[in-house]
């Protein structure tokens, strides 16, 4: 049963962005990932284009100098590579014949690149090849909309149609997925936090300081205080008071329709420190306008909720940091509450591994490029099974991770 769910959760990806240019590199640097894996066709270029623009160049340039090693892996032939190769930043890695969705020759060029799976993002644009290998390898998938060329004169104006149609053949596959099995897979991702922690005094606020977040949303029903207890402890007002002290704004967001419970634990905290009920959580409208209004910006934001189907289902959405802790008193819910924690026992199985925020301070030099002069235009050199361990083991490990929580 377990291999037929993982075999038909390999076409759903980890994330999904409009284009290359609307992926946060920031949060996945600040998540622990160093390695950029990037399809070419539709991807970063229009179709058997054989030249990436300025901006994408620019772009890459900018990635390398924070950090990221970049590598372009296309499943196109040897010649076509080695003209993409021209006027590309020699530190960018460039491999054809990739032969996708199989992973001999990616697991190949990931081993030299000296890169691990939990460091390492693969981006592109279908789902049958790009999502499925890298989910295959346990990397973090992005898919993107397929690249659009421009109608740039009326000679070229029906082939670029014509390729443009047929690039938008494989979003309808994905939606035909998606909206018969690939929902449920998503939703278990939507689920999973990116960390857990015993109470809210256990979070490492920190380390979330030093990766420039700087705004924690909490919840409040067994998450601050039980839900029939009307005012915050003393520990959790000075919880408040350090956090303002290390430059976090503090928000208090709950479901909670009691006015006049708000009210009361309005009392009690700080100036700066806002307490706002009713914000239907996981519908994320309501958040969001908050932040909006607040002039908060999401990516920079942290939530903290003791319960799956609301407060990190609605982080996830809005692309917050997630933070998972206990409830205070499992025992003492609404009844509502008690029927999502009847779903949250029984999906455990499916929560995902998330990336967490990693210990390190600032932004890093460049890992040293993966290609080299006689690889960057052809096939990738075939690897002894021993070499290849590496990456099996820590899927192994990876596996018992998500078993623990």
């Amino acid at each position: 049963m377990n291999r037929i769910r993982d075999i038909l959760s390999l076409p759903t990806p980890k994330d999904r962005a409009a284009s290359i240019w609307e992926i946060d590199y920031d949060r996945l640097y600040r998540q622990g990932f160093r390695f950029l894996f990037f399809d070419y066709d539709n991807t970063l270029a229009p179709w058997k284009s054989p030249l990436l623009d300025d901006d994408t160049k620019r772009l890459f340039s900018e990635l390398i100098e924070k950090g990221f090693s970049i590598n372009i892996i296309s499943n196109a032939p040897t010649k076509r590579v080695a003209e993409v190769r021209k006027g590309i930043d020699e530190r960018v890695g460039v491999f054809g014949n990739m032969r996708k969705p199989g992973v001999k020759k990616l697991r190949d060029v990931v081993l030299r690149a000296g890169a691990a799976p939990s460091q390492s993002v693969l981006i592109g644009d279908l789902f049958f090849t790009d999502i499925i290998v890298g989910n295959r390898l346990m990397m973090h998938t992005f898919l993107v909309n397929p690249y659009m060329a421009k109608l740039e004169n009326a000679t070229k104006r029906f082939t670029t149609i014509f390729q443009n149609i047929l690039s938008m053949i494989p979003v309808f596959f994905y939606k035909l997925y998606f909206y018969t099995i690939g929902w449920f897979f998503r939703l278990t991702h939507l689920i999973s936090p990116h960390e857990y922690a015993r109470s809210v005094f256990s979070v490492d606020y920190e380390q979330l300081a030093l990766h420039r977040l700087d705004a924690v949303v909490f919840d409040l029903d067994n998450t601050l205080l039980p839900r029939r207890i009307g005012s915050l402890s003393e520990e959790v007002t000075a919880l408040f008071t350090r956090l303002q002290r290390c430059g976090f704004r503090v928000f208090i967001l709950s479901n909670t329709w009691r006015t006049d419970r708000l009210k009361n634990i309005e009392k009690q905290i700080g100036e700066g420190q806002i307490i706002r009920g009713k914000m239907l959580k996981p519908f994320p409208y309501k958040m969001r306008g908050f932040l909006k209004q607040a002039g908060q910006d999401p990516k920079k934001t942290v939530i903290i909720g003791d319960q799956l189907f609301t407060d990190i289902l609605c982080g996830n959405l809005l692309h917050l940091y997630t933070i998972k802790v206990e409830a205070l008193d499992p025992h003492d819910e609404y009844w509502t509450t008690k029927i999502l924690r009847f779903f949250e026992r029984r999906l455990i199985s499916f929560i995902h591994f998330k990336p967490k925020i990693k210990e390190t301070g600032g932004w890093a030099k460049a890992p040293s490029p993966v290609s080299k002069p006689e690889m960057t235009a052809g096939d990738t050199d075939e690897s002894e099974e021993g070499e290849l361990l590496p990456i099996g083991m820590e899927r192994m490990d990876r596996r018992a991770t998500n078993a623990e929580m």
